[in-house]
């Protein structure tokens, strides 16, 4: 079995089978489709699937493997197995790599007892209790949240999740005048990053004039019912980007 690249942390049982339910057949779709832009080097299927700036580092390796006469052939033979990990909230960056600040622009909080200093635990407690889940989930995932704090930097709040996929080779290695490389017949591991923003308030600052973290958590609440169920996207493909941190 071949160790990932990204060290997985198991999401709390008490969410893991309603995020199964409604993510995994769209991240299974999302891998094959992503599988099949590499393979055709379909430069606008990858741009709907990829982050920029995955896309640009997939475009890149895609150009050179041309140069280099290689290429991608598509060799599904099943549907692989879907476990999600590392479910992460970020509060206060876009999904664009392109569009964040540096990470010295930022006050980052990421951790339970500095944001507790913002927000009551009891107060997160009684939101995540509305939204249809154990209010004891605080204390499993609250250490899960990262905050980047700036007056003009987006009150947005963008949900990661990392999709393990497992199962036979999905695509074969091609080089001119040399036989495609044949896939392993053991099972293949590969991880995919996810994000997903369903909630846009502005700028933080007109979030805080509006009432602060209570504002952003009753909007939470509000939308509960279609945060999964928004657009996703990959930021990341086996750790090439090494996480692809929102900001550097």
């Amino acid at each position: 079995m071949q160790e990932s690249p990204v060290k997985l942390k198991s999401i709390d049982p008490r969410l893991s089978s309603k995020f199964h339910s409604v993510l995994v057949p769209g991240f299974s779709y999302a891998f094959r489709a992503i599988c099949e832009g590499l393979a055709t080097y379909d430069k606008d299927l990858l741009k709907n699937c990829l982050e920029p700036k995955l896309f640009d580092r997939v475009n890149s390796d895609l150009s050179s493997m041309q140069e280099s006469n290689a290429q991608f052939e598509i060799n599904w033979v099943s549907e692989p197995e879907v476990t999600l990990y590392n479910l992460t909230l970020h509060m206060g960056v876009e999904i664009s790599r392109y569009l964040n600040k540096s990470s010295k622009k930022y006050m980052k909080i990421a951790n339970a007892e500095d944001i507790k200093d913002m927000i009551s635990r009891d107060y997160i407690k009684e939101k995540v209790k509305e939204m249809g889940y154990p209010e004891e989930l605080t204390d499993s995932q609250m250490d899960f949240a990262w905050f980047y704090l700036d007056p003009s930097a987006p009150a947005n709040f963008v949900l990661q999740v990392d999709a393990l996929y497992s199962g036979p080779g999905p695509l074969t290695l091609k080089r001119e005048q040399i036989p495609a490389q044949l896939p392993d017949e053991n099972k293949e591991f590969h991880i995919v990053r996810f994000e997903s923003c369903p909630m846009h308030l502005g700028s933080q600052m007109e979030a805080m004039s509006k009432g602060g973290f209570k504002t952003l958590f009753n909007e939470i609440s509000r939308i509960t019912g279609a945060m999964l169920e928004s657009d996703w996207v990959a930021v990341d493909i086996d750790n090439i980007l090494e996480g692809n941190p929102h900001t550097i």
